[in-house]
């Protein structure tokens, strides 16, 4: 539902086949329930779609871009914001991954101007993981799509983002009904929080600060209610960096706050950074407990 387009009249976004469960109708029932009124959902999706085709900024024909604006004139003219879940198109080249986080400003603005909104709320979901042969680029790549989807919605105003990498997959790629339908929640709560100003703790655990302290290396978050913690206490998705390569973590410690600790196998080497839910497929990830929700994942930020 709300993924399946395969008989839909605008064939530039039309599936050759049923690509199954999405989060959506989740989203709508969970904001109907709260709101007390119908919430309605346009459907312009095609799965696998790279950012260029909805990004009229970029060389070539932004022909998604085209049929969503077309199907939006067609409801109204208006709508009160865009759930967006994409990007893994995009982190199969190095140039594209990179860009990114430019690529995707351009294409909010775009859309914002197009529909006549500037302020118009994105809601969007941090790349689940994916099963694939091992690949370091590919590790690399995955981790700065997350990176860039991080920043955007720290620097573009009304743009959000929901983690994903907790979530089950029902195949190499694509997330399960059961997960859909936490994804479905946490952006439904996004919108609440985001869209329609309600008081709702809906923001993930997000890195603030990366310090150096001895032979360890503290991580501090921001938006946590009540403490860092996980569920695999031997699991570690973190990889530490500096001037002489990889750096071991020896542990990962969680002093029951807002901080997480990781323990090096041996001392910084000149100028360091730290990923976090590094590569295609990171291991469990720390999450705030009292809400269940995992950090969003890091890439490239510096140990001061």
């Amino acid at each position: 539902p709300m993924n399946e387009s395969t008989d839909t009249q605008h064939s530039v976004n039309r599936e050759a086949a049923n690509p199954g469960h999405s989060p959506y109708l989740q989203f709508g029932r969970t904001l109907k329930r709260v709101l007390a009124h119908p919430v309605g959902l346009v459907q312009t999706a095609l799965g696998g779609s790279p950012l260029t085709r909805w990004n009229p900024g970029e060389p070539g024909a932004a022909d998604l871009f085209d049929n969503m604006v077309q199907c939006v004139d067609k409801v109204g003219g208006t709508v009160r914001g865009v759930v967006w879940y994409q990007g893994e198109s995009d982190a199969g080249t190095d140039a594209d991954a990179t860009s990114y986080a430019e690529r995707f400003q351009q294409a909010v603005a775009a859309w914002r101007e197009a529909l006549a909104d500037a302020e118009l709320p994105v809601l969007t979901v941090q790349l689940n993981r994916v099963y694939q042969p091992a690949d370091p680029d590919a590790d690399r790549r995955w981790s700065q799509v997350r990176e860039a989807q991080r920043q955007v919605a720290r620097q573009v105003p009304r743009v959000g983002v929901v983690p994903a990498l907790d979530l089950p997959l029902a195949d190499l790629i694509h997330t399960s009904p059961a997960g859909n339908m936490l994804l479905g929640e946490r952006l439904a709560q996004a919108a609440l929080g985001l869209v329609y100003g309600q008081a709702v703790a809906w923001q993930a655990p997000d890195l603030a600060a990366a310090r150096q302290r001895g032979d360890r290396v503290e991580l501090e978050f921001a938006a946590v209610e009540s403490r860092m913690d996980s569920i695999d206490l031997e699991a570690n998705s973190f990889r530490v960096e500096d001037e002489a390569g990889e750096v071991p973590v020896a542990a990962v410690v969680y002093p029951q706050d807002h901080r997480v600790e990781l323990v090096l196998e041996r001392p910084l080497q000149g100028a360091a950074k730290v990923h976090g839910g590094y590569g295609k497929d990171p291991a469990t990830m720390p999450a705030d407990m009292e809400r269940f929700l995992p950090m969003l994942g890091f890439w490239g930020v510096e140990i001061i």
